[in-house]
């Protein structure tokens, strides 16, 4: 047996109409190891080599890595093939299994729909994927910043940035002005001075107090446009802070919950 076998080690999956999420499976050729939703079950007097274990610890790995394509597609292969009367119930089962809200898997499965496999980047995250699919229009304009993180060995908080230049960078070739902070002060001139009580993540602050005093259903069709063009830098921003925090090992105290 050589070291050649994880390149084709198959995932052996029972065949019954009864699979549970206590239902193990087994990699071809690796006896005595089973996959279960809990870990690895190893059976007493399982004789593995270091052969053997390669091919565990790569098919593993492997599937570890390929979590959030898997689910994504798999997802979107019952929304293809059946559609929602079908996949409705997938995705309400797959949320009770992952623990993920549905709007998550939504996220997911939107990702995997724009880039396609043969699109996807193995040396880069599926946050980077992510990322791209939610900032970009075009399959070209995507494809150029995935191919740009590649070669640059981006991490994914450059590749934000990036992202965040060539969203800016758009915007001034359209001949549009979208300054976070000029947008959101026209927006709610009445929560500024408290707003400036939190220097950091002012933007947000205002953001903020202008959303839970009940303002945001007079926006018009135009500031709506605005505020959706200024959100991703906005959002882009926040992870810098955060990031940049957790660096320094301090926590910044944000003025709200994200994600309330």
């Amino acid at each position: 047996m050589t070291d050649n076998l994880n390149e084709n080690a198959v995932l052996v999956v029972p065949t019954s109409a009864h699979l549970n999420s206590e239902t193990p499976f087994s990699l071809q050729g690796v006896e005595g190891v089973q996959i279960t939703e809990l870990g690895l079950k190893v059976e007493t007097g399982a004789k593995l080599t270091p052969e053997t274990y390669n091919v565990l610890f790569r098919s593993v790995t492997t599937l570890s890595r390929a979590s959030n394509w898997l689910l994504g597609d798999t997802l979107e292969l019952a929304d293809r093939e059946w559609g929602n009367r079908f996949s409705g119930s997938k995705y309400e089962e797959a949320s009770e299994r992952t623990g993920l809200s549905i709007a998550t898997l939504r996220h997911i499965v939107a990702c995997c729909h724009a880039i396609p496999i043969e699109s996807r980047r193995p040396t880069l995250s599926f946050n980077h994927h992510m990322e791209a699919a939610q900032r970009t229009e075009t399959v070209t304009e995507r494809e150029a910043l995935l191919t740009k993180a590649t070669t640059e060995s981006m991490n994914i908080r450059n590749f934000r940035r990036e992202l965040q230049a060539h969203q800016a960078k758009k915007v001034a070739e359209s001949g549009e002005d979208c300054a976070p902070r000029d947008f959101v002060e026209e927006l709610c001139p009445k929560h500024i001075q408290e707003a400036q009580q939190f220097p950091k993540s002012y933007e947000f602050s205002l953001l903020r107090l202008w959303a839970e005093n009940g303002e945001a259903r007079k926006l018009t069709s135009e500031q709506r446009r605005k505020l959706i063009d200024c959100a991703l830098p906005l959002i882009a921003t926040l992870y810098d802070l955060l990031e940049q925090e957790a660096a320094e090992g301090r926590t910044y105290a944000l003025p709200f919950a994200v994600g309330a």
